[in-house]
């Protein structure tokens, strides 16, 4: 693949760039949205109405499990420890996997309910062992989107039954699950086909697993007013792609379709070397700072068979002491005159921990 370098000792305005759809013709109504994007870079591959706010239905499970599993790891609580089922966790509206009061069950069980059989039942236990109250759980959600920096979702209970200001966006869904996808745990959970438990047996609804090589996630969703909702995640040799679809009566098929295009019509290339020939220098001459994308992420998908051109844009100079995730400048990729991938580029060696000659 032909690659042209073009360096420019200047800092430049972040310019955000996708790359083309994998199929234009493959239409979607207005009232449905899709996000398909690149589980490291973030780039986004193909998008349809992705940011408007819609209902989520039971995709809503993905923030319960990535915060309960947050919640646990920062008070190191054991999940397999055995809590008593309470009344109120019990003959919740919708999907369940049938708590009954006073039985015994283990927050590990809950986890692969709520994500394998979409268990509202579970949503609520959950939250009530973990939080204290639903109350608590949506307070504590509010406050770390906020964090995050995801602004047009607003989540109101922990299963996603319908409720006022209860929403999200495609974009900001498949963000999400892809950030989620990062956790071990998380992921382990939302990629397993069938769970035997204490109580119960539990088989995925989620047909991407079965359908889908590499599918691993990650939820399903449908209420009357969101109408059917799938994130969607597949795996193939080390590279991570999420799709979110919103309001799609043909979920399964339209998701596997662009998953399996992207495997088929996409490839990387690795922008490593180009960053490390262009390493800022600092004040102090003949010392250098390593630069990267954030998550030090070195691999980007392109077409088969596109020429791309690579364009570094870096500041002049930089502090001797600036600090790791100090922005620096933008990576650029064009295909012919179109930009297609634009991200900021930061500081991932500062010059006082590792200097490079």
């Amino acid at each position: 693949m032909k690659k042209k370098i073009v360096i420019l000792m200047i800092l430049t305005l972040f310019v955000v760039g996708t790359l083309m759809p994998i199929d234009a013709s493959v239409a979607t109504a207005k009232s449905e949205a899709v996000m398909l994007l690149d589980g490291e870079s973030g780039l986004v591959i193909y998008s349809k109405n992705a940011d408007e706010i819609m209902e989520m239905a039971s995709t809503t499970k993905i923030f319960t499990l990535y915060f309960a599993i947050e919640k646990v790891e920062d008070i190191n609580f054991d999940i397999k420890e055995k809590h008593t089922v309470k009344k109120e966790w019990t003959g919740i509206e919708g999907s369940s996997i049938y708590l009954v009061e006073g039985e015994k069950v283990s927050l590990e069980e809950l986890f692969y309910g709520l994500m394998l059989r979409s268990g509202n039942d579970s949503a609520v236990a959950i939250v009530e062992i973990l939080f204290g109250s639903e109350e608590n759980f949506v307070s504590y959600v509010e406050t770390r989107l906020q964090e995050l920096g995801f602004e047009k979702t607003c989540i109101k209970n922990p299963h996603g039954l319908s409720a006022v200001g209860h929403h999200t966006t495609a974009r900001e869904l498949a963000e999400f699950a892809s950030m989620a996808m990062k956790n071990p745990l998380f992921k382990e959970i939302v990629s397993t086909k069938f769970f035997k438990g204490d109580r119960g047996s539990y088989s995925n609804k989620n047909k991407i697993l079965r359908n889908v090589e590499g599918g691993n996630g990650i939820k399903t969703g449908y209420t009357k007013k969101a109408g059917r909702c799938l994130v969607s995640g597949a795996e193939r040799n080390g590279k991570q792609i999420i799709m979110a679809v919103l309001n799609c009566a043909d979920m399964f098929e339209r998701s596997k379709f662009h998953l399996d295009s992207f495997f088929e019509r996409y490839e990387y290339i690795d922008v490593s070397d180009e960053l490390l020939k262009n390493q800022v220098p600092t004040e102090i001459f003949g010392n250098y700072v390593k630069i990267g994308l954030k998550n030090n992420v070195t691999e980007i998908p392109v077409l088969k068979g596109e020429n791309i051109d690579i364009k570094i844009t870096t500041v002049k100079n930089l502090d001797y002491m600036s600090k790791i995730g100090t922005f620096v400048g933008n990576l650029e990729l064009y295909s012919g005159n179109d930009l297609i991938f634009s991200e900021k580029l930061y500081t991932i060696e500062s010059s006082d921990k590792n200097i490079i000659k």
